[in-house]
């Protein structure tokens, strides 16, 4: 039988039921007693153990006795069933978890229908069990023989509305039936009411009824029994939660004893300590986290308990929980709070004043006010006010009916006093005064500094007799910012001269109406700036000032404006670089460039100056006659050369009727010869430079043949007779 109260004769010191059926009970150290243990009484269900009740004796020896159990059965057939409704996390744009849970609490196994209509502007998107049927916003789902004090639950899940609807009132209806053959034969509903937000915090701890809210003090009339709390959590780590562990420390104005689960998401274990310390106990629970399964990270515990009896009004009942995810440090939820609140306790508190003088004010203030709370006051109903303080200038005399109404969504009461207004002598108006606003004036021994009509009264025996009134009118100060952009530096009205930004600085003029006028100065100092502007030119460079500049230079200046609107000062530091010396030396076939400290790239002028590949050293020994030049590069600059004309290469002298050709030359030490024709008589000769014979050869009936110096690299002369003709040739080994 869950929470099932056991109580004892004489009281113990602490006792606490759990659902299943299990309970505790503590005696005081030194409570040495006899003490009686039986169950509650609980209609329709009867005690099956042989005795009702145990005898237990407390004495310094006793430490602990257990399996003091009762049995119970059903005496009489009974249909009766609890639900509970329970929404997750309102929140615009997502999918959020509904709870819907049905308690067997009667005698029977009951079957039956659940029935959840849904707010409009929610749309169904699934569950844990799928229903039979949907028409519009209503969904069923049957169940069927729950057992005594089984629960049933659907976790449902559904399309919260968008952020144009932040702010309103979602409103769903749980209703659940007991179904027999002949139709229904017992119903319950809920009805779960949630605003609309688009951001919240996932852990957090809701109160039913909330109360009243204006100021956060949540409200609530005497005759509230009972505070249903629901604990939300949600596991928005970057890893699922082995355990979850909630603990609550009940306040002393709630009957710990009388704690009762209602619904959760989650098997858990309850564990309560004597200090009012209860812990849900959510272990292998593995709760993945939000990133991984939105719906799935959360969950919820809510259960009931009653307030103590006889509380005063006001008492204040605050409750808050710790979540704990595995080891990490607890997430403390958000304080709920509940007041007794009751409307005779705002009539008693109130100091009404009854008699007053004519032309003086009457106020009356409701201490404590609460701003959910109306206040309607009427003088002989022609005078109407409302808030909580009654303001009224008494301008005539007489007995007045002063009625006042207090309502709020708790309760309402009205009362009715006598205001006696007594007349008085006309009053004696004096001559306006005027004063700066930053001043004060003594008006009847005080100093006033607010616009206003000041009275003073001269007494007579009765208190009443003549009032003197001034009015003082508050000329007003002005104050402004002058705000200042300069370079460099800039001399206020001040008299000071800042070299730096400064919005702190203030100085005081007078105003049109000779009051002080504070002006606070908004200055904004740029600084001029300067540079140097470093380049590097060929022969010559045309700079920012408009002038050529043939030759290094780092003392010509310029100014411009910077992003601030001040000067620059740009100073140039220029280079001019040239080649020295571009001209070339001709010996034979080699040319030679007379610049030593540069870099050399030969060029082809009868190819339109094409690029030698290979030959960028400072001579080059060309192997064909024609023009060539030299592109040479110093210190960052190039020029090139003028072409030279190179016709002593190869053939050095040739009396044959034909063109010889030799190929290729330069070589490696292997020529080809082609005489272009036949000879039928040849002699070949082949020397070093010095005119020493290397070879000495005889061809007859030849045109081609071939050549191959095995000497080392070098130039070598080739003579070739036929007859009396003659060619000379110069080779070239590499």
């Amino acid at each position: 039988m869950p929470f099932t109260e056991v109580m004892s004769t004489p009281n113990y010191t602490f006792a606490h039921s759990y659902e299943d059926g299990r309970y505790f009970m503590n005696f005081a150290d030194t409570a040495y007693n006899s003490y009686s243990i039986e169950p509650e009484f609980l209609q329709d269900w009867g005690i099956t153990t042989s005795s009702p009740s145990y005898t237990v004796i407390v004495d310094s020896a006793f430490v602990f006795m257990d399996s003091l159990d009762f049995g119970m059965y059903p005496t009489n057939i009974k249909d009766s069933i609890i639900v509970e409704f329970t929404g997750g996390f309102p929140r615009c744009n997502t999918v959020a978890n509904y709870w819907l849970d049905v308690k067997n609490v009667g005698t029977t196994f009951p079957s039956g229908v659940f029935q959840l209509t849904l707010d409009d502007s929610i749309s169904y998107v699934g569950s844990s069990i799928a229903p039979d049927s949907i028409i519009n916003q209503d969904i069923y789902w049957s169940y069927d023989s729950l057992f005594f004090f089984d629960i049933a639950q659907i976790n449902l899940f559904v399309q919260m509305p968008t952020f144009v609807n932040m702010g309103n009132n979602l409103q769903s209806i749980l209703q659940v039936t007991v179904d027999s053959l002949s139709g229904s034969v017992y119903t319950a509903s809920k009805t779960l009411n949630q605003i609309l937000v688009c951001a919240y915090d996932p852990n957090d701890k809701i109160a039913d009824p909330k109360g009243i809210e204006p100021d956060g003090m949540g409200y609530i009339p005497p005759s509230t029994e009972h505070l249903d709390y629901t604990i939300r959590f949600q596991n928005t780590g970057t890893a699922s939660a082995t355990d979850v562990i909630i603990t609550d420390q009940l306040n002393p104005s709630l009957d710990w004893s009388s704690i009762e689960i209602l619904s959760y998401s989650d098997a858990y274990q309850l564990d309560f300590h004597p200090s009012g310390l209860v812990e849900f106990k959510f272990e292998n629970i593995n709760l993945p986290d939000s990133t991984t399964d939105f719906l799935g990270s959360q969950g919820f515990i809510k259960f009931r308990i009653n307030l103590e009896a006889g509380l005063p009004i006001p008492t204040i009942i605050q409750n808050e929980a710790n979540i704990y995810f595995d080891q990490n440090p607890p997430i403390l939820t958000n304080t709920e709070t509940n007041t007794l609140f009751e409307c005779q306790n705002l009539l008693n508190d109130i100091a009404f004043t009854q008699t007053a003088c004519k032309n003086s004010q009457v106020q009356i203030n409701i201490p404590g006010e609460s701003t959910s709370t109306n206040y309607n006051w009427q003088i002989n109903n022609v005078i109407s006010q409302t808030g909580d303080t009654f303001d009224w200038f008494a301008d005539t005399a007489g007995i007045f009916n002063l009625y006042l109404s207090i309502s709020n969504p708790l309760c309402f009461i009205d009362t009715t006093v006598q205001l006696n207004i007594i007349p008085t002598s006309a009053p004696t108006v004096l001559p306006m005064v005027e004063v700066c606003n930053s001043d004060s004036l003594l008006i009847f021994n005080k100093f006033e500094s607010v616009s206003g009509v000041y009275y003073d009264t001269l007494n007579s025996f009765l208190g009443c007799d003549s009032i003197v009134s001034i009015q003082l009118n508050i000329l007003p100060t002005s104050t402004g910012i002058n705000s200042i952009s300069e370079c460099d530096s800039y001399t206020w009205i001040d008299g000071n001269t800042y070299n730096t930004s400064n919005n702190t600085a203030t100085h005081i003029l007078t105003n049109s109406l000779g009051c002080d006028s504070l002006v606070t100065l908004n200055l904004i100092i740029n600084q001029s700036t300067s540079g140097t502007d470093f380049q590097t030119a060929c022969n010559s460079y045309t700079w920012i000032d408009g002038n050529t500049y043939s030759t290094s230079n780092n003392t010509a200046t310029h100014i411009l404006t910077n992003s601030s609107g001040c000067d620059s000062l740009v100073q140039l530091d220029l280079t001019i670089n040239n080649v020295s010396e571009v001209t070339t030396s001709l010996n034979g076939a080699t040319i030679t460039a007379n610049n030593s400290n540069a870099t050399y790239q030969w060029l082809d002028c009868d190819s339109s100056n094409m690029v030698i590949n290979g030959e960028t050293n400072q001579s080059i020994t060309v192997i064909n006659n024609g023009n060539y030049a030299v592109e040479i590069t110093e210190n960052g600059c190039v020029d090139t050369s003028e072409c030279v004309t190179v016709n002593s290469v190869d053939v050095m002298e040739n009396s044959l009727e034909i063109k010889i050709a030799v190929y290729p030359n330069p070589s490696d030490g292997k020529f080809k010869v082609d005489l272009g024709k036949i000879y039928s008589n040849l002699e070949v000769t082949l020397t070093d430079s010095k005119g020493k014979i290397i070879q000495n050869k005889e061809y007859t009936s030849t045109q081609l043949f071939d050549l191959e110096i095995e000497e080392p690299s070098g130039v070598y002369i080739l003579m070739i007779k036929s007859g009396v003709e003659e060619a000379v040739i110069r080779l070239v080994k590499k």
